[in-house]
């Protein structure tokens, strides 16, 4: 039996360190080389924009404080003058119960000369509970 024969290796180069030209294809190339444009004036815009917000925002904050304090100034105010109102209202209520107490009418119109009159007459007016059957004690001096 013989040895099978032995093919001959042709030894491998190193890769170069150049570039190659490129290869003609049969296809055209499908990347795209996009160059964008250095933007520097968005940077500038969104300071500026930012720095308005945040100042309208400061700005509306200071002026709903200043409304707050307006407000609860004008609040206490009007509690004030409730009380003094509410005061002077119960003065003026007890003022007129007194006023209008039967004995102080009784000594005022002697004291002016009135009297009472000999005969009272009484008027009863159509619908009023006097003729639905309510009666009420009437006095008649004649």
């Amino acid at each position: 039996m013989s040895a099978p024969a032995r093919e001959l290796s042709t030894p491998r180069r190193a890769p170069s360190h150049k570039p190659s030209a490129p290869r003609p294809s049969a296809r055209p190339s499908a990347k795209r080389v996009v160059v964008r444009p250095v933007k520097a004036a968005p940077r500038l815009g969104f300071i500026v924009f930012s720095g308005a917000v945040l100042a309208a925002l400061i700005v509306g904050v200071v002026v709903l404080s200043a409304f707050l304090a307006q407000t609860s100034f004008q609040i206490r105010s009007t509690r004030d003058r409730i009380s003094v109102l509410a005061e002077r209202y119960q003065t003026l209520t007890d003022q007129a119960a007194r006023l209008s107490s039967p004995s102080r009418v009784a000594s005022w119109a002697s004291k002016h000369e009135m009297v009472v009159p000999a005969q009272v007459h009484i008027l009863r007016v159509p619908g009023t509970a006097a003729e639905s059957g309510s009666t009420s004690e009437v006095r008649d001096d004649g």
